[in-house]
């Protein structure tokens, strides 16, 4: 129905041919479409030298009954009201989940929960996280080790969801999106190994890696959520004759969301190793944790985030995980210097 609904939205007459795990939808704004029977169908297939491997006239003339017609009316009742978009591809996650529930029948109620999912839920979600953060920060302890292995994860998970996002987009403006892929991902992996080139030679002249290490989370948040609104703007700016200028933009802005991702993790081994100077068990955890973040994006970014939030919604929700790193760390900072400066005085 969310195909249905969508299709209604744009074209004045919509005609369903039902069919076995496949449906044929006729859209057009000449009311010709609903009175077009079997024996026009074939003509023009014949006309246009089209090999339909379902669209062949004994195929139509028995869906087009109009039984088979009534029978999908009573089976879109009750159906979602909501519509596909280019960046809320929602036909998506109704074809993961309608796949699902036939494959893995017992994870039909946890898909049919994904879809209640929003963004105040996410944004509740956000803000229970950091109270319950607020109320462990009363006690002595620190958690420094544990705030940079956590801002690692969200950082990974962030990267996968703006690499993710990107190709989402550029499926969106430009209708293809698989001979491309390669190069996107390329753009991407480039800015993460020059943003770690750059954090690896700004730490020798730095002395305060916590600090800049603060404004890399900083930086990652903001780009969260100005990525929807550079995105859109292209989107809505798009002509013929800006195709070229378009694509390299948006490559631009899959290197620098590497590059944005990429710094922090050096910077977070060197932090790390100031409270356990065991440097294999150090990158091993952080690559670990940075591993852990990406895998959960790629899952949940892809089947969950992108399709039923969008794109908006998306790049908000990892916008709000940021702030919860950024909370902890800048937090755990303080509580360092303070110690600090107790044991000098």
């Amino acid at each position: 129905s969310c195909v249905f609904n969508t299709l209604k939205r744009v074209f004045s007459h919509v005609r369903v041919v039902p069919g076995d795990g496949t449906n044929l939808y006729l859209a057009s704004d000449a009311e010709e479409i609903v009175r077009i029977d079997r024996e026009r169908i074939g003509e023009r297939l014949i006309q246009r030298n089209l090999a339909a491997e379902r669209g062949i006239p004994w195929h139509i003339e028995k869906k087009l009954h109009p039984g088979w017609q009534s029978w999908f009316s009573r089976f879109l009742e009750g159906g979602t009201e909501e519509i596909n978009t280019d960046f809320r591809p929602l036909a998506m996650f109704y074809s993961i989940s309608h796949w699902n529930a036939l494959l893995a029948p017992s994870l039909r109620g946890i898909f049919r929960q994904f879809e209640r999912i929003d963004l105040r839920t996410i944004t509740l979600f956000a803000g229970i996280s950091l109270l319950i953060y607020c109320l462990l920060l009363t006690q002595k302890r620190r958690y420094v080790p544990q705030a940079i292995s956590y801002s690692i994860i969200t950082t990974g998970f962030a990267g996968m969801i703006f690499d993710l996002t990107i190709i989402f987009a550029f499926q969106a403006v430009y209708g293809y999106v698989f001979s491309w892929i390669g190069i996107l991902v390329a753009s991407f992996m480039a800015g993460a190994a020059c943003g770690a080139l750059v954090a690896t030679t700004a730490m020798a002249r730095i002395k305060n890696c916590l600090k800049l290490f603060v404004l890399t989370e900083v930086a990652v948040t903001c780009f969260s959520f100005g990525l929807p609104v550079v995105l859109f703007a292209l989107h809505n700016g798009l002509d013929a004759s800006g195709f070229v200028f378009i694509r390299m933009l948006i490559l631009l802005i899959s290197f620098v969301s590497g590059l944005l991702t990429g710094c922090q993790f050096p910077l977070a081994n060197e932090l790390y190793l100031k409270s356990n100077d065991n440097l294999s068990r150090t990158a091993g955890l952080l690559y670990a944790s940075d591993l852990v973040g990406g895998w959960f994006g790629g899952i949940l970014g892809a089947v969950l985030l992108l399709p039923v939030l969008g794109l908006t919604g998306t790049c908000i929700s990892v916008g709000l995980l940021k702030i919860t790193s950024l909370v902890v760390i800048v937090t755990q900072s303080n509580r360092r210097l303070l110690r600090a400066s107790e044991s000098r005085g």
